[in-house]
């Protein structure tokens, strides 16, 4: 009798230490998937912005002779010209962005390359 009330307590013992290992085992992997999921969201965020940094859209505000470019995401202005090719040149050379996509009074054209690229009527 002795004999078999060791055995079930030392079998008990097994299972309870097994099923331990393998609870916390369940629960590192919840904490390290939520962990990754920051992570993910983190950087989503920082393509996000960085594709919006590399390329911007834009509007294009016109004060008499003199156009002004702006960003549209963030209102900030960015730089003015006479034309939209002295935007776009002043675009990729100042400010070192080589495609941008901007909007003035229903037409879109691309600055790529500080040229003005496909002007499309909208």
């Amino acid at each position: 009798m002795e004999d078999s009330i060791i055995v079930v307590c030392m079998f008990g013992f097994i299972i309870g230490w097994s099923l331990n290992g393998m609870y916390r085992q369940y629960k590192d992997d919840q904490m390290f998937n939520k962990i990754m999921i920051e992570i993910d969201k983190e950087d989503l965020a920082q393509a996000e912005k960085s594709i919006k940094k590399a390329f911007p859209l834009c509007y294009i505000e016109q004060d008499n002779d003199t156009y002004l470019l702006y960003n549209k995401d963030t209102n900030e202005y960015m730089c003015q010209g006479e034309s939209y090719n002295d935007l776009a040149y002043k675009v990729f050379t100042d400010l070192k962005i080589e495609v941008a996509l901007a909007r003035h009074l229903g037409k879109s054209m691309w600055f790529i390359d500080g040229n003005t690229k496909e002007l499309i009527e909208l």
